[in-house]
Formats: structure tokens, C-alpha cells, sequence
């Protein structure tokens, strides 16, 4: 069994990696938002820099958060129609403030510039190369490295990019 001497904390480290740039954070019990970061509703993690600047007018946002009420698989119905209600009626500072609260763990895919295929992920790039080589599993290119290639230090020669001179 293991004993622990000292300090001992509940806390847990967190860490985000940006999908566009590959840049990471991370820190005990850090949010997304504390680290910089945002998620789109696809699952794209991005730092709020690469954020696309897109303007949403009051109306976008009300029915982006009617919409969202409307998704909840475990609200009462008539839970459901108060809370349209209540953002029908809502004030735009107040609207503001709750389309915010609402985007930054699931934000809208126009403001990720993934989303909207200015940037591209290494997993889907892979993904598309796959598909394009004509391969549909990894299993698939293992079987075809392990029969072009002797060892891993001649497969590694074949993809690294030559070093400059």
C-alpha cells in the first residue's frame, strides 16, 4: 500500500490542447475559458485568438437560446416553454449575458474557424489522407509500412521532412 507524507490535495490538473495551433494549457482545476480556450459545438477546442469575429445580431442570439432550451432531453415540457418564454421577453443586456454563458463550452460552429474550413485539424487531415490514399483503418497502413519497411528507424527516415542545411 501506498502512503502519502505532506500535503495532500483533492484538486485534479486540467489541460487544454488548442486544435488549431497544437499550443496546450493546463493548471489545477483550470476551465476552458480560464486557460483561453474555446469549444465550438463540433468539439473543436481552439484559443479564443484563432476565434472567428462574427457579429450576432439580438435576434441570432434569441433563437440560438431558444433553440438550446429546446434540445434538453431532461426538462418538463412545461419547464421547456418557460424558459422560451422567459428569453422571448428578455432584455438584450440580460440576453447578452446568458448567449455568452452559453458559448463558451459549446459555442456556435461559425465562430470556429475550423468549423468553417479556414483551418484544419490533424485528425481530419489524417482522415482525408486516408481516404484519398484509399485506406479505411490504421490497421490497413500498419500492414502496409510493416511490409515496405525493415525497422522503425527506416520507416521514421521515409516520413521526417530532410533537415536544412
Amino acid at each position: 500500500m501506498k502512503t502519502r507524507n505532506g500535503f495532500v490535495s483533492n484538486s485534479s490538473s486540467t489541460s487544454f490542447t488548442c486544435d488549431v495551433c497544437g499550443e496546450t494549457q493546463s493548471g489545477m482545476d483550470m476551465s476552458r475559458s480560464e486557460a483561453g480556450m474555446a469549444e465550438c459545438e463540433n468539439g473543436h477546442t481552439f484559443c479564443e485568438d484563432h476565434q472567428r469575429d462574427v457579429e450576432v445580431t439580438e435576434e441570432e442570439k434569441r433563437q440560438f437560446l431558444i433553440r438550446k432550451v429546446e434540445e434538453y432531453d431532461w426538462k418538463k415540457p412545461e419547464d421547456k416553454a418557460k424558459d422560451i418564454e422567459k428569453y422571448k421577453g428578455m432584455s438584450s443586456a440580460d440576453l447578452d449575458e446568458d448567449y455568452q454563458d452559453y458559448i463558451n463550452d459549446g459555442m456556435p460552429a461559425q465562430y470556429c474557424p475550423i468549423c468553417m474550413l479556414e483551418e484544419l485539424d490533424d485528425r481530419d487531415a489524417l482522415r482525408y489522407l486516408l481516404k484519398k490514399a484509399g485506406f479505411s483503418t490504421m490497421k490497413e497502413v500498419l500492414t502496409k509500412v510493416v511490409l515496405e519497411f525493415a525497422t522503425y528507424d527506416a520507416f521514421q527516415a521515409f516520413i521526417r521532412p530532410p533537415k536544412k542545411q
